[in-house]
């Protein structure tokens, strides 16, 4: 047998055997290119006009919470920073609404409404980086990488002579021929794009999978940026101390570097964290790799994470997702990309479509090809059939848990504890299974988590805060699990009790900036499913 036969062999192997998973990813990554500009299609709040200027971080972050008072910013701000038409997105939580990303007009800093975060390009995004499928689902993904590769240089060794075919008219004699001639075509013309997307996929498989699950060498140098000493933090009692607002931190970094330009900001925890700015200083196709974290009280950087500073492998991997998915050069990239992923997608499909042809032109009229499809061990897939179709029921099945996530309220959990006070603050809580669970966590020896209720002023005013299940208050030694999060949503990991009963509590303890702490109890009340 020739090398060019194996070749053919192993090349159609790989195109059929996992095609149905491959399209999926493929077709769903085509239109996750343009993520964005669906969703600007189906919701008027996405959209906006273009202004001279983008408005400041605190009339954008005023803005936002006078308009959603009970919301907590869960995740990261931009800035503003690239988004021409669309309107920024900060995600909120509240125990009302639920998590919902509200919408910003970055030129004039109002708010235009909120939409659902799991929105159309949202969903397709997700749906492509691991079919919602947890763990496993990023490994299936990433595994793809190989598959890809193999097939591009499977199938330039039994196209000889590739690079005269770039011209060929595709024939149309009969649809056999004329799928296959189109599969060559499209494949050519799609080669540099397939190159780009195997390389970058064979990067996440490293540093996604291999890394964290087989052990493999780090690929990128990662520093951790500090927060504030615990000197410093102890320092700026006994009175509530102000932070700067974020223009005036955002202000000194670019007094340092004034080559930097922020993309969007992470704002602390809680007390004693930095607000850590992510952005780039110029560098080529690397706009979020540069990260800055700065003191929130005085403005001081405490470290930085420069791209400039870091080896050639980190300046590599900066450049992989804006490669991947094109959006490095506005509209005109998005649009290249969209087009020739409709293509390397076409190419997965006429390869199947072509041996279904081909099947059936040799069953000569019987009805084989039709039992083929419906058996689970024939046809194109042959014994990976149930498998394609196992990973697609498990990514239905995920996607709709996922859902349900994304559209949970907190105010549906069964678990909730009326505000007291605590000191001189009134707490409240409500204890939920977990993110989207609403079921009764109270549960034997089950994890779960405390969503503290801040009064107002109150995030400003406790310095630190604990949260702690049991019959005993707790010691000056062992407080709890400390409470992290933002005002609206500021949570801590418990674990119920192995026995409920009368003596079990739920207990916060309270610490101000004059380092004086407050502890109040609830009865956790009883295990679910028992009657009260």
């Amino acid at each position: 047998m020739s090398w060019r036969r194996v070749a053919l062999l192993v090349h159609n192997w790989l195109g059929l055997k996992l095609m149905l998973v491959l399209s999926i990813v493929l077709l769903s990554g085509t239109l996750a290119v343009v993520r964005y500009e669906i969703d600007w299609l189906v919701y008027p709040e996405v959209r906006v006009s273009p202004g001279e200027t983008l408005a400041s971080l605190e009339d954008i972050v005023a803005a936002v919470r006078e308009a959603y008072p009970d919301m907590a910013l869960a995740e990261d701000i931009p800035t503003g920073v690239g988004t021409d038409y669309i309107a920024m997105g900060i995600v909120g939580i509240s125990p009302e609404r639920g998590i919902r990303m509200i919408r910003i007009d970055p030129y004039r800093a109002v708010v235009l409404g909120d939409t659902p975060v799991m929105t159309p390009g949202f969903f397709l995004a997700s749906l492509h980086r691991d079919l919602f499928i947890p763990e496993w689902g990023l490994v299936i993904v990433c595994s793809l990488a190989l598959l890809i590769t193999l097939s591009l240089i499977t199938g330039l060794l039994i196209y000889r002579r590739f690079w005269r075919g770039f011209l060929q008219w595709p024939r149309g004699r009969n649809p056999r021929i004329l799928l296959i001639d189109l599969h060559r075509l499209i494949g050519l013309w799609s080669l540099w794009f397939a190159i780009v997307i195997a390389l970058t996929s064979l990067w996440y498989l490293w540093t996604l999978v291999g890394e964290p699950k087989l052990g493999l060498p780090a690929a990128v140098e990662r520093q951790v940026l500090p927060g504030l000493s615990e000197s410093r933090l102890a320092a700026l009692g006994p009175e509530v101390p102000q932070p700067l607002s974020l223009d005036q931190a955002l202000a000194g970094v670019t007094t340092r570097y004034p080559d930097f330009v922020a993309t969007y900001l992470t704002l602390p925890e809680r007390h004693g964290g930095a607000i850590v700015f992510h952005g780039s200083r110029g560098e080529l196709l690397a706009e979020n790799a540069t990260a800055i974290a700065v003191d929130p009280f005085s403005g001081e950087i405490l470290g930085t994470d420069l791209l400039s500073d870091a080896p050639l492998l980190n300046h590599l991997g900066a450049m992989v997702t804006p490669l991947h998915y094109g959006y490095f050069g506005g509209l005109a990239t998005k649009a290249i990309w969209f087009l020739f992923g409709l293509g390397l997608t076409s190419v997965a499909v006429t390869g199947v479509v072509f041996f279904w042809l081909r099947s059936a032109k040799a069953a000569r009229g019987n009805h084989r090809p039709l039992l083929n499809a419906a058996l689970p061990w024939r046809g194109a897939m042959g014994w990976l059939k149930p498998l394609n179709w196992l990973v697609v029921a498990l990514s239905l099945y995920a996607a709709v848990l996922t859902l349900q996530f994304f559209f949970h309220r907190l105010a549906d959990a069964p678990a909730h504890y009326a505000a007291q006070a605590v000191g001189p603050w009134d707490l409240g809580l409500s204890v939920i299974a977990g993110l989207g669970d609403s079921r009764d966590p109270r549960r034997p020896a089950q994890p779960a988590l405390a969503v503290v209720h801040y009064c107002d002023g109150c995030w400003d005013a406790v310095r630190r805060l604990w949260v702690h299940i049991g019959a005993e208050p707790p010691v000056p030694e062992q407080r709890g699990a400390p409470v992290s999060g933002r005002p609206g949503f500021a949570f801590a990991p418990v674990v119920m009790p192995a026995a409920f009963g009368a003596e079990q509590r739920l207990w916060i303890v309270a610490e101000g900036w004059d380092r004086r702490t407050h502890v109040a109890a609830w009865p956790l009340g009883p295990a679910a499913g028992a009657a009260e």
